[in-house]
C-alpha cells in the first residue's frame, strides 16, 4: 500500500516538472528511489522495468549542481527520489575509493552536504556501504532502544547449525533476482576466527546491470543452546562495473577491531517488537532491525510462503528504510527488491547415495538439515510414485527412519483407538503417518536400535482445536 501510494505521488510530481525533464512514475528501490519513465520516443526500459537517468535528461540547474559537486569526476546512478513529499535528484561519485551522494531539488538547490568548493560547510561524509550496495536499506531513528549488548558464552558458539529462519550449513545457497541483477548467498566450507570465535563464512555475490558490483564475505556463528545467530563482521570488495576492478572495501569491519562488536542477526526465538543491532561498527556499519511480524505471507519466484518473519531495517548512519522477509526452514526470501528464485543444498555423497539406493524412484519435494544430538541429519520429504514419504538420513548415510503417509484403515486397531482417545470425541484426522525407526542419535553418534520400532502419528482437528497424536503399534503413547 505504501509503495503504491509513493509511486502515484511520484507520477504527479514528475508530470509537474519543467519541459525537458522526464515524466512518469516507476519502480521504487530499497532506498525509496523512483526511477522515472522516459518521454515518448525514448528507449525501452531495462529488463527490470527501470530507467537510468543521464545528464542530458536533467534540468540545466540540476546538471550544473551535480557537475560542480563532482569536480570533474564521473557520476554514477543518477535517479529521482521523493524526500519529504518533494521530488529530488541524486547521484553518486567516488573519491579515493569512497562513495559520496549528491542530492539536489528540481531547481538545482543542493540538499546534501557539499563535497567540493563549499565555503562554510562541512564536507560530506561518505555514504554507508548499504547505500553503495543499493539493497541493504537503512532507516530513521526508531522509537525505543535497540539492544547493543548481547550476553553470550563464546564457548557455546558454533560455526554451523540452524535456527528456524537461518541455515548455516556448508553448501547451502540462495539465489535472488531483481530484473537482470542477481544476488547469490552461499554458505562456504570455510571458517575464520573473529574476536576469539570460529565463525562460518557466508559469501554474498551481487551484480548490477548484469555486471559484478560486490563480493562480501560475512562471518556468522550460532549459539548451540539458544539457536541465536550472531554477526561478527565482513570483508568487502566493491567493483567498478565498467572496469571490473575493485575500487573500495567500504563497509568492512570485524568484531573486536577498532571498537566494533558483534551483533545479533536472527534470534532463535524471535518475538514481535524485538529491536537490536545486527552490526556495531562505529562510523562504518550500524545496521539495526525491528521484528514487526511473524505471520507474513509472501509469493516469490521460488514459491509461496506463510508465517514469514518480517524485519524492518534501519541504521544510525543512513536515513532510508528497508524490509527483509525470512521463511521457516529456508531463510531469507526477500531483500527489498531482490526475491528468492532458487534454494540449493548440495548433499554429502554418502547421503545422496543412501537416498537413491533406498528410494530409486523418489522425487524430492523438500529437504531440511538439522543437528540432532550432535549428528547432522537430512530430512527428506518426497514422492515415491504417487505415495508421499519422508526419511531422515544421517550425514554418514545411515537411514535413521522412514515415514509413509497412510489411511486410517491401515492403522492397527489398538493404535487407532489410542490416537482417537488422545484427539477426543468428534475429532477428524487430517493426516496419518507410519514411522519405522531403526537407528537413533546419541552423543554425536548413530546408534542401531536392538529392535526396529514402529510409531503412528496423526494430525487432527477437533472443532477449533488442532493437535497431534503419536502412539506405538500397541497403542502406547509416545512423547515428542
Amino acid at each position: 500500500m505504501f509503495q503504491a501510494s509513493r509511486n502515484w505521488l511520484v507520477g504527479l510530481m514528475v508530470l509537474a516538472l519543467a519541459a525537458g525533464a522526464w515524466a512518469g512514475a516507476g519502480k521504487t528501490g530499497a532506498a525509496g528511489k523512483a526511477k522515472a519513465t522516459p518521454a515518448v520516443g525514448e528507449p525501452d526500459p531495462d529488463a527490470d522495468g527501470s530507467y537510468d537517468l543521464t545528464l542530458d535528461k536533467l534540468a540545466p540547474a540540476v546538471k550544473d549542481t551535480f557537475l560542480k559537486q563532482a569536480g570533474g569526476r564521473p557520476l554514477k546512478g543518477i535517479s529521482t527520489e521523493v524526500r519529504d513529499g518533494k521530488l529530488t535528484y541524486d547521484c553518486d561519485v567516488f573519491i579515493e575509493g569512497m562513495k559520496y551522494e549528491i542530492i539536489a531539488d528540481e531547481n538545482g538547490k543542493l540538499l546534501s552536504k557539499p563535497i567540493v568548493g563549499a565555503p562554510g560547510e562541512e564536507t560530506a561524509a561518505p555514504v554507508g556501504k548499504a547505500k553503495a550496495k543499493g539493497r541493504k536499506a537503512k532507516g530513521e531513528t526508531a522509537k525505543g532502544e535497540f539492544q547493543k549488548e548481547f550476553k553470550v558464552a563464546k564457548a557455546d558458539l558454533a560455526d554451523r547449525g540452524n535456527n528456524k529462519y537461518f541455515v548455516l550449513q556448508p553448501g547451502y545457497r540462495l539465489t535472488f533476482k531483481s530484473g537482470i541483477d542477481t544476488l547469490i548467498v552461499t554458505v562456504l566450507d570455510e571458517t575464520k576466527i573473529v574476536d576469539g570465535v570460529n565463525t562460518r563464512i557466508v559469501e554474498e555475490r551481487e551484480t548490477e546491470n548484469g555486471k559484478l558490483c560486490e563480493i562480501s564475505r560475512n562471518y556468522f556463528a550460532i549459539d548451540k543452546k539458544t539457536s541465536d545467530v550472531y554477526y561478527f563482521g565482513e570483508a568487502v570488495d566493491i567493483y567498478d562495473t565498467e572496469t571490473g576492478k575493485v575500487i573500495s572495501h567500504e563497509g568492512a569491519w570485524e568484531s573486536g577491531v577498532d571498537g566494533a562488536k558483534f551483533g545479533l542477526f536472527v534470534p532463535g526465538k524471535p518475538k514481535i517488537g524485538d529491536k537490536y543491532y545486527q552490526e556495531i561498527a562505529p562510523k562504518v556499519a550500524m545496521d539495526r532491525v525491528e521484528l514487526v511480524s511473524l505471520s507474513e505471507t509472501a509469493k516469490v519466484p521460488a514459491g509461496s510462503f506463510e508465517e514469514c518473519l518480517k524485519m524492518a531495517e534501519s541504521s544510525d548512519l543512513e536515513t532510508a528504510t528497508g524490509v527483509k522477509l525470512f521463511a521457516s526452514e529456508v531463510g531469507l526470501i526477500k531483500d527489498d527488491e531482490f526475491e528468492l528464485v532458487k534454494k540449493e543444498l548440495p548433499l554429502p555423497e554418502a547421503v545422496d547415495k543412501a537416498f537413491k539406493a533406498a528410494f530409486p524412484q523418489g522425487e524430492i519435494e523438500k529437504l531440511a538439515i538439522e543437528e540432532e544430538n550432535g549428528v547432522m541429519v537430512y530430512d527428506f520429504e518426497f514422492k515415491n510414485g504417487a505415495v508421499e514419504q519422508e526419511t531422515d538420513i544421517a550425514g554418514d548415510g545411515t537411514v535413521l527412519e522412514v515415514t509413509l503417509v497412510v489411511e486410517a484403515k491401515d492403522v492397527p486397531e489398538k493404535a487407532m483407538k489410542a490416537m482417537e482417545q488422545q484427539a477426543g470425541a468428534g475429532a477428524e484426522f487430517t493426516r496419518i503417518e507410519k514411522v519405522d525407526i531403526s537407528y537413533e542419535t546419541k552423543d554425536g553418534k548413530v546408534v542401531k536400535l536392538a529392535k526396529p520400532v514402529r510409531h503412528y502419528y496423526g494430525e487432527f482437528r477437533n472443532g477449533d482445536r488442532r493437535g497431534e497424536a503419536m502412539v506405538t503399534e500397541d497403542g502406547e503413547p509416545v512423547e515428542g
